[in-house]
């Protein structure tokens, strides 16, 4: 009966080809039509209760409204909200891997 038009998995969940080639989640419509997308990660998790949920609202309503999120726009978003926030320089390419739910990468 549960058959969901999109899935947000949570930024530690397993690869996408997990999805695909499970079993019972593969007849899942979401996964059929590839609309699992990965909740983006920054200092904390987006999905939890903490001021980066207020980015995770914005980039969730591009991801139902519009199958993606215009990354230019979030990546600007993810710069400023860091900046103004918590006082921290985030580059562009930081806000990228922020999207993508991969972790900071070593310096």
């Amino acid at each position: 009966m549960w058959n969901p038009d999109l899935i947000i998995i949570p930024a530690s969940a397993p690869e996408h080809d997990f999805f695909q080639s499970h079993p019972i989640l593969s007849r899942l419509r979401a996964v059929q039509n590839h609309r699992v997308y990965r909740n983006p990660a920054g200092l904390f998790l987006w999905d939890r209760y903490g001021p980066e949920l207020l980015l995770q609202l914005d980039w969730a309503k591009q991801i139902v409204t519009a199958g993606h999120s215009d990354e230019g726009a979030m990546m600007d978003r993810i710069v400023a909200f860091y900046r103004d926030f918590y006082g921290l320089h985030v580059s562009n390419w930081e806000a990228g891997r922020m999207l993508a739910a991969l972790p900071p990468s070593p310096f």
